[in-house]
């Protein structure tokens, strides 16, 4: 049998993730993405990046924590029917 290579353990990982997804989707279930405070906006609405790809930005998410954040906090996105566009600040 074939040994996995690292790159290859993380893109099956990656495609395992993409399949739970959508299937909470399909089925219209709430989930949690962790993410990384990247800005504050003035109005307390944040910008964040989803880890490990700085550049994957998810920007002005309403901040429901009822604390305070800053750049760099870590923080749980909660996903309306898995949809990132539906989503908010729940928990820091």
């Amino acid at each position: 049998m074939e040994e996995w290579q690292n790159e290859d353990m993380v893109a099956f990982i990656k495609i395992i993730k993409n399949v739970c997804m959508d299937v909470l989707k399909e089925q219209g279930v709430p989930c949690f993405i962790s993410a990384i405070v990247q800005y504050v906006h003035d109005d307390g609405r944040v910008d964040v990046y989803l880890p490990p790809d700085t550049s994957n930005v998810v920007t002005r998410k309403l901040n429901k924590t009822g604390e305070i954040l800053k750049k760099g906090d870590s923080v749980e996105l909660l996903c309306k029917k898995g949809r990132l566009l539906d989503s908010w600040i729940a928990v820091k």
